[in-house]
C-alpha cells in the first residue's frame, strides 16, 4: 500500500532531514546518508524506495551551522531531483518532545524551495510519536509518564538547556517561534480527520494554502493526532495535495513518517547478525542526560552484569584531558573481555551560561566519548553498540563506525530503537542500535541488551 496516487509513487522521492538519528523508528529498509555531498544525494535518490534519511545531527549544532547544512541538502537535492526529472517533498525531522532548532530549519527549507521556483504553500506540523507516548489532542502536545498524560511544557524536556521552552499548545508553541514572521497558524482536529477523513483533509489543507502571503514561513497547520490511524488519513491527503501542487514542507516526528511511505509500521528484528570473530560481549555508551536515560541507566547495572565506567565531565574539560581519556580507554577494554560495559557520561548536568555555550560543553564531551569508543573498537571489537542519545548516536555512525551510506534494518523492538548497518558492511565494525534519551520505560535498556543477548546469531 502507498499514500501516493496512482503514477506519483515512481516519480516522487519523500526526502527526510534528520535533526539526529533517532527517526527512523517507525520505518524499516530504507537508505541514511550522513554525508550530503551530491554523490550521497543522488545514491539517496535513486534508491528503489519511496523515502530516503539524510542525517545532519543538527540538533548538536548551533543555529547558524543548522541553517547552513539544512540549505546545502535541499538546494542539492532540487538540483538532482531536476535532473533524475523527479519530484522531491521535505520532511524535517526532529524531537517528538519538540527541541531542536524548529524556526531556523522551516525558515532554511521554505527559502531554498522559493529560490528554487517552488515556493512552499504550508508547513504541518506533526509531532506525536505514539509508540513512546506522545500524543496531540485539542492542540495540546502531551507526553505519557507512568499513564498520564502530561502537556510537554511541564516535562524535564521543556528544560532542556539549548531548546527550552514553556508552552504546551502546538499552537502557541509554533507562534512564540515563529512570532516575527506573522505565519497564519491553522489545526487539524481529531474530528476533522476522523469524521471527514481524508476528502476534508484535503479541503482543509487547501483552505489554508490560500492565506499564503508574503510572510517568511507559509500557513503553518497544527495536526492534532492520538493514534496511527489519524496520521494515516492526513498522509494520504497530502499526497494528494502534492499531486494537485502544492508544496508542503513538514516538521515531524516518528511515527508520522510511517504513514507518510505508506507502510505499516514494520515488526521488530528477530535475528541480529553478528560480526565474525567479534566478542561476545557488546559495549552501551549513555550520552544522554534526561532523567528517563538514567534511570535505564542505573537498572541495567542493577539488573545485569554489565559493569559501569564513568566518563567524568570535568576531567575532561581539564587540562589533564589526555592522560585521562588513555586511563578511561584502557578501562573499557579490559572490562569487555569480562563482559558486557556501559560507558556513560557523568550524570550531572554541566550548565553553562548561555545555550550556545551549552552547546560547546555538548561538543567537547561528545568527542572525548567518540575518541574512547574508536579506541576500544580498535583494541577489543565489542558484538554490538547501543548508542542512548541523540548525539551519541549521531556520533557512533557517523564518526566513530564512519557509515556514510547505509540502511535502516528495522527495529529492536516494535517502533522503537532502529538498528543501523553500512551498505558496504566490514566485518570489523560492529552493528549500531540506536536508542533516544527518552524513549522506553525504566526497564527498556535493559531489556535491549537482554534481547542482544538472545536474538544475536553468527552470519551463516
Amino acid at each position: 500500500m502507498t499514500t501516493e496516487p496512482a503514477g506519483v509513487a515512481r516519480t516522487r522521492r519523500i526526502v527526510v532531514i534528520d535533526d539526529d538519528p533517532t527517526g527512523g523508528q517507525t520505518v524499516a529498509g530504507v537508505p541514511v546518508v550522513t554525508q550530503w555531498e551530491t554523490a550521497d544525494l543522488r545514491w539517496l535518490l535513486t534508491r528503489d524506495r519511496g523515502m530516503g534519511f539524510v542525517l545532519t545531527n543538527s540538533r548538536a549544532l548551533t543555529a547558524q551551522r543548522a541553517a547552513d547544512v539544512n540549505a546545502e541538502v535541499v538546494s542539492r537535492c532540487l538540483e538532482i531531483a531536476t535532473e533524475l526529472a523527479i519530484e522531491v517533498s521535505f520532511i524535517s525531522r526532529s524531537d517528538s518532545t519538540l527541541r531542536g532548532h524548529f524556526t531556523t530549519e522551516i525558515r532554511t527549507v521554505c527559502t531554498e524551495l522559493e529560490a528554487a521556483g517552488r515556493p512552499a504553500d504550508l508547513v504541518l506540523v506533526v509531532p506525536a510519536f505514539f509508540e513512546a507516548g506522545r500524543i496531540t489532542r485539542d492542540d495540546v502536545h502531551y507526553v505519557s509518564s507512568n499513564g498520564v498524560d502530561v502537556p510537554v511544557g511541564q516535562t524535564a524536556y521543556a528544560q532542556d538547556p539549548a531548546f527550552g521552552f514553556a508552552e504546551s499548545n502546538l499552537r502557541d508553541w509554533v507562534r512564540a517561534r515563529l512570532a516575527d514572521s506573522h505565519a497564519e497558524i491553522a489545526s487539524l482536529s481529531l474530528a476533522d480527520i476522523r469524521q471527514g477523513g481524508a476528502g476534508s483533509v484535503v479541503a482543509q489543507l487547501h483552505t489554508a494554502a490560500r492565506d499564503r502571503g508574503k510572510t517568511a514561513v507559509p500557513p503553518v497547520v497544527v495536526v492534532n493526532a492520538t493514534q496511527a490511524s489519524d496520521y494515516g488519513v492526513v498522509a494520504e491527503a497530502v499526497a494528494q495535495c502534492e499531486a494537485e501542487g502544492l508544496t508542503i514542507v513538514t516538521r515531524s516526528g516518528p511515527s508520522y513518517l510511517s504513514a507518510r511511505l505508506g507502510e505499516p509500521l514494520p515488526k521488530a528484528v528477530e535475528e541480529i547478525a553478528l560480526n565474525r570473530g567479534a566478542t561476545p560481549h557488546g559495549l552501551v555508551v549513555v550520552g544522554s542526560h534526561v532523567p528517563l536515560s538514567t534511570a535505564q541507566l542505573e537498572h541495567l547495572i542493577e539488573h545485569t552484569r554489565a559493569h559501569l565506567i564513568e566518563l567524568e565531565v570535568p576531567q575532561v574539560l581539564g587540562a589533564g584531558r589526555t592522560e585521562y581519556l588513555d586511563r578511561l580507554t584502557q578501562s573499557v577494554t579490559e572490562a569487555l573481555r569480562a563482559g558486557h560495559v556501559a560507558l556513560a557520561t557523568s550524570r550531572d548536568v554541566h550548565r553553562a551560561e548561555d545555550a550556545e555555550a551549552s552547546l560547546d560543553v555538548a561538543e567537547a564531551v561528545s568527542s572525548a566519548v567518540d575518541e574512547v569508543v574508536g579506541r576500544v573498537i580498535a583494541a577489543e571489537p565489542p558484538a554490538w553498540i547501543v548508542a542512548k542519545g541523540g548525539i551519541t548516536s549521531a556520533n557512533m555512525v557517523t564518526k566513530v563506525l564512519a557509515l556514510r551510506r547505509g540502511w535502516i534494518v528495522g527495529q529492536v523492538f516494535d517502533g522503537q530503537l532502529p538498528l543501523w548497518r553500512d551498505d558496504n558492511p566490514d566485518d570489523s565494525k560492529p552493528f549500531c542500535v540506536i536508542f533516544p534519551g527518552n524513549v522506553g520505560t525504566e526497564t527498556t535498556l535493559t531489556d535491549v541488551v537482554r534481547k542482544l543477548d538472545q536474538k544475536t546469531t553468527a552470519p551463516r
